[in-house]
């Protein structure tokens, strides 16, 4: 069972493993990962047509300041626009259950 959860529409929340589970990426159609990981997805289904890396890591403070709100900004701009045409996976590093 995978550990995604649909929070609206055709956008996923889930894991690194949902990420490369072939059978529920194509199972929900999910054509786009927006990878908010700190690692990156070395293999990648082949239904995955577009993928998009945040680089947020346990290294890096995120401070709120215009170029990190124009940045995140742009990211939901994209977001709004592939919504259109794919089902996507936003990844994260821990399981949605544990987060809420």
């Amino acid at each position: 069972m995978s550990g995604a959860t649909e929070i609206l529409p055709g956008l996923w929340l889930g894991d690194l493993i949902c990420a490369q589970e072939g059978h529920f990426l194509q199972d929900k159609q999910i054509h786009m990962l927006l990878n908010c990981s700190p690692s990156e997805i070395e293999s990648r289904d082949p239904m995955i047509q577009v993928y998009q890396r945040i680089p947020f890591t346990p290294k890096v403070e995120w401070k709120v300041s215009p170029q990190v709100c124009q940045l995140l900004d742009s990211y939901c701009t994209m977001l709004h626009a592939q919504l259109n045409q794919y089902n996507i996976l936003v990844v994260v590093k821990r399981a949605i259950k544990t987060l809420l």
